[in-house]
């Protein structure tokens, strides 16, 4: 197996294709983990960072990647040089990818990762809970005498309700049926916005490659 450190967005768009085949572990498809959101994330919000994505290869096949960039940010109002992924609240999650979810893979890509130079303070958001990753990071630091805290953010960016839509919206309370409707009106500003219903897995999955 190989590691390579992309630092050019010409390195990274040279991955497109192999990237697509990538998951985070058991996570089911999302449009948060393609290439084309890096890359769409990369020139919304790249300014002043610089990439620093550990691609992991199998002979001459992309079978793991950590999406990582480093810049200089206050934290905690300390100026200081972060090492985090290529992510922020526009996002629903972030992870390491992998062709196979192997943990091995996982192991290889976070301790590549540790030995980046040039960062102060690595800061990985919205690891899925329970995920191998977020299970091995701190054992894996402390090998490496890196001190870490774990932080809760939020539980799913996804709703889990029972019962119909209507339903659950007319149970909310005055202040978030607000909330949604002048976002709603945001969002159909900007065009058309229409609403599909599915009630299980498959259509929804069709929709999403």
């Amino acid at each position: 197996m190989r590691l390579e450190t992309i630092t050019d967005i010409e390195a990274f768009n040279g991955l497109r294709d192999e990237w697509d085949q990538l998951k985070a572990g058991e996570e089911m498809f999302s449009p948060a983990f393609t290439h084309d959101w890096f890359s769409s994330w990369i020139e919304s919000f790249g300014g002043g960072v610089k990439l620093s994505i550990i691609a992991l290869f199998d002979k001459n096949s992309l079978i793991g990647v950590a999406p990582l960039c480093l810049v200089t940010r206050q934290h905690r109002g300390i100026p200081c040089r972060q090492l985090r992924f290529l992510y922020n609240r526009h996002g629903p999650r972030c992870s390491f990818l992998m062709k196979d979810g192997s943990g091995r893979e996982i192991r290889l890509l976070l301790e590549e990762m540790l030995k980046l130079p040039g960062w102060d303070v690595a800061i990985l958001e919205n690891i899925p809970r329970e995920s191998y990753l977020d299970k091995l990071i701190a054992g894996q630091c402390a090998l490496e005498n890196h001190f870490t805290v774990t932080r809760n953010t939020m539980s799913s960016p996804f709703l889990r309700m029972e019962g119909s839509w209507d339903g659950f919206y007319d149970s909310r309370s005055r202040h978030l049926r607000r909330s949604i409707r002048k976002k709603e009106t945001n969002l159909a500003a900007e065009g058309t916005v229409t609403v599909e219903h599915f009630t299980d897995s498959d259509p929804a999955l069709g929709v999403m490659d």
